[in-house]
């Protein structure tokens, strides 16, 4: 449940059955309709920072959708797709698509409580890059080898909930890159 305010200066409440139409126009827009005002919401308890991850590596357009379509059930889901390669591999992707833990599923814990910079990134852009860096070629190579480190099928994983929810963060201040 939500209260906007309008451009026109009403205050109009919405929800999911109540003015839909708006609501998931400001939910989808990130609040563009108007000022949200309140919400309401309802919390799910969760045992910790943990998810059941399965990573799943989609080889063109209709694999994703496939993938997809099998992932309704999953609370949580972030997907990558190469938005360069074109052909066959039109589409193709990582789907990470996972859970809560449940209490007693742990993953490593000297990752709890842990800033995001300590969680150990494989690579750090440690300087501003040059305008010329990002083009069609740079980035065709950065998505070719994003897409091999994932082996194909799906991978089963307990991890931390940052590098599900960011996996590109796995590059420390990659936003340098764009200079």
């Amino acid at each position: 449940q939500l209260e906007i305010l309008t451009a026109s200066g009403e205050i109009v409440a919405c929800g999911p059955d109540l003015e839909p139409e708006l609501f998931w126009a400001t939910v989808g827009g990130l609040g563009l309709t108007g000022v949200i005002l309140t919400v309401e919401l309802t919390l799910r308890p969760v045992a910790g920072p943990w998810i059941v991850q399965e990573a799943v590596r989609t080889e063109d357009l209709d694999d994703f959708f496939r993938v997809s379509a099998e992932s309704a059930d999953f609370s949580h889901t972030v997907t990558w797709i190469d938005c360069v390669t074109g052909g066959k591999g039109l589409g193709r992707g990582i789907m990470m698509r996972g859970r809560h833990a449940p209490p007693g599923v742990e993953g490593d814990p000297g990752m709890v409580g842990k800033a995001i910079d300590a969680l150990s990134p494989l690579m750090h852009v440690p300087v501003d890059g040059p305008s010329w860096l990002l083009n069609k070629a740079t980035i065709r190579l950065f998505n070719e080898a994003y897409f091999r480190k994932q082996p194909r099928g799906q991978v089963d994983s307990v991890i931390h909930y940052i590098p599900f929810f960011f996996p590109l963060d796995f590059v420390k201040d990659w936003n340098r890159i764009y200079g």
